[in-house]
């Protein structure tokens, strides 16, 4: 089972046995209808989240944000108008805020609009502060800890569920970035793709992967795409994790070529170039440079370089091209 099946089957199990367990708490007590529906809604998302969600942490996690704020806001809301205790009265205020917090959350997070969760995790946190502090209170008065954990054990069971929200919130595949973020994350990518670094180039010896059409073990085989096949040559030069991608179409004989950046990802579809004709200024020993032609007049030049002229620069292997190719021309006596 992968991590994301792992945490969301968690969760779900959760959020399905304390539904359940509330329930049957609330039928052996004064039947309230609300709190019947809130904790009925909870169970039930338990359970859409095993059967839709389990392989989606993000989705997954944006439909139990909604299901456990309607939860909270259906069971805490009677007690903002019946008569209560000040203090039920100010706990209830708090679940339902903090209900309404987490579906807005889960909301933005199911359209993919919200940038960050600590908000919503500041407000779970707050919940499960006064959810602990009570059982901490009546330890610290020299209550027993089983008596403690019997009279208190229908909070602490609800705050398992707050816990295991926070622990997923703060995970790393939640760190969804922002729509500002996103637009300039993907203008880098459109950048590194249309204009590469100056002093980029390829090392000789990935010149023949990037010559080649023909399937291999170093070729990466994409399912349910319009991409075969692709490989990637590193570009050297000042900025790391470039690289060109040597694509291999469905139903196109062309082979296609793009840059993808590694961490920025790529338009690997919509910017790359379909190759024409390929044509380098020497053999693949000597040349220094290749170019691949795509439509409509659209090319791209790669420099190749040894190991051995990599300080010299681009300027320095075209005079030493230059140099040599003049002495070859020269009639010898």
């Amino acid at each position: 089972m992968k991590k994301t099946e792992t945490w969301i089957t968690i969760l779900a199990a959760i959020m399905l046995i304390t539904g359940v367990y509330f329930i049957i708490r609330c039928l052996q007590d004064t039947i309230v209808l609300l709190e019947v529906v809130g904790f009925a809604v909870q169970a039930l998302g338990g359970v859409i989240l095993l059967k839709w969600f389990r392989s989606k942490l993000v989705k997954g996690v944006a439909v139990a944000l909604m299901v456990v704020g309607v939860s909270n806001i259906l069971v805490y809301f009677q007690y903002l108008y019946t008569d209560v205790e000040t203090g039920s009265f100010i706990f209830a205020i708090l679940y339902v805020v903090a209900g309404a917090v987490m579906i807005y959350y889960g909301m933005s997070l199911f359209i993919g609009i919200k940038s960050g969760s600590m908000k919503c995790i500041v407000c779970i946190a707050a919940l499960i502060l006064i959810e602990i502090i009570f059982p901490l209170l009546q330890l610290h008065r020299g209550m027993p800890f089983f008596d403690v954990l019997y009279e208190y054990s229908d909070i602490l069971i609800y705050m398992l569920l707050h816990v295991m929200l926070v622990i997923i919130l703060t995970r790393n595949e939640m760190k969804i970035p922002s729509f500002q973020k996103r637009i300039v994350k993907d203008s880098d990518v459109i950048f590194d793709q249309m204009v590469t670094d100056p002093d980029t180039y390829i090392m000789r010896s990935d010149l023949p992967k990037l010559l080649s059409t023909e399937d291999g073990p170093e070729w990466v085989h994409i399912e349910g795409s319009p991409i075969e096949r692709e490989l990637a040559v590193p570009l050297q030069g000042n900025k790391p994790g470039v690289e060109l991608l040597l694509q291999k179409w469905n139903g196109d004989e062309r082979m296609h070529l793009c840059v993808r950046t590694k961490g920025l990802g790529t338009y690997r579809i919509v910017l790359a170039m379909p190759i024409e004709q390929t044509v380098m200024n020497g053999d693949e020993g000597t040349a220094s440079k290749v170019r691949f032609y795509g439509a409509d007049g659209m090319f791209a030049d790669v420099v190749i370089m040894n190991p051995e002229d990599i300080n010299k620069g681009y300027i320095g292997i075209l005079k030493d091209f230059s140099k040599k190719k003049k002495t070859e021309e020269e009639p010898s006596e």
